[in-house]
């Protein structure tokens, strides 16, 4: 890893997830109060920002490794939100859209297990540019 590019973007992810973490903590202990709504609104909110974070680098890392040429991040309306996780009509980062199959396809044939597989190319939500 001696771009840094990937370093930022590696640490974009992890501070994601750090406030995911603390946004599930705030929420676990405000369940309950008058406040619980808000944490819980909070957590969606984190939620939706770290998967979108981690979407994208999982593409700009297929980019790098050449298992595909271009990716588009999804639209705004494409959230987890109670009851879910939705994506816009046409979105290609659905997991029922052909684009989402042949990049997993194309990732699970293209690199060990050990390095990704499949895994390295599903995603919940890609989101845009840094």
């Amino acid at each position: 890893m001696d771009n840094p590019k990937t370093h930022k973007t590696d640490a974009d992810v992890d501070l994601a997830r750090s406030n995911l973490m603390a946004c599930a903590y705030n929420a676990a202990v405000n369940h309950g109060s008058e406040r619980g709504v808000r944490k819980m609104a909070d957590l969606v909110g984190a939620i939706n920002h770290f998967e979108r974070t981690r979407g994208r680098r999982k593409m700009e890392r297929l980019v790098e490794l050449g298992i595909i040429t271009e990716w588009k991040p999804c639209s705004p309306e494409c959230c987890v939100r109670p009851g879910g996780l939705f994506h816009a009509k046409g979105c290609e980062n659905d997991m029922n859209h052909e684009v989402y199959r042949m990049r997993t396809d194309l990732a699970a044939m293209n690199l060990a297990p050990k390095d990704g597989g499949r895994d390295a190319a599903c995603v919940m939500l890609v989101g845009g540019g840094a």
